[in-house]
């Protein structure tokens, strides 16, 4: 157990005295945002979806405000052209 010890001590002595290496990454983080900027934004083709499909609805919901409008009084298309005949 004692050399076990002894063996521990020494490997721990060991890097204590020395000092970390320098890591430069920058070279590796400017080429990546680099690479990133010249790319198509992925949310490109969500977007575009999206504002087409915000555009279908609201041509639907103008037809169907129309729709609605025309169904609250049923009997309007009856009375209609007898309205430009009494006039």
């Amino acid at each position: 157990m004692n050399d076990a010890w002894e063996r521990f001590e020494q490997l721990a002595a060991g890097p204590a005295g020395r000092t970390a290496p320098r890591v430069d990454v920058v070279d590796g983080v400017l080429t990546e945002i680099r690479r990133r900027s010249l790319r198509r934004p992925p949310e490109l083709p969500w977007l575009v979806l999206s504002g087409t499909a915000a555009c279908a609805a609201a041509l639907a919901g103008v037809a169907l405000l129309q729709i609605w409008h025309s169904l609250s009084d049923p009997l309007i298309g009856l009375l209609e052209p007898l309205r430009m005949v009494m006039q």
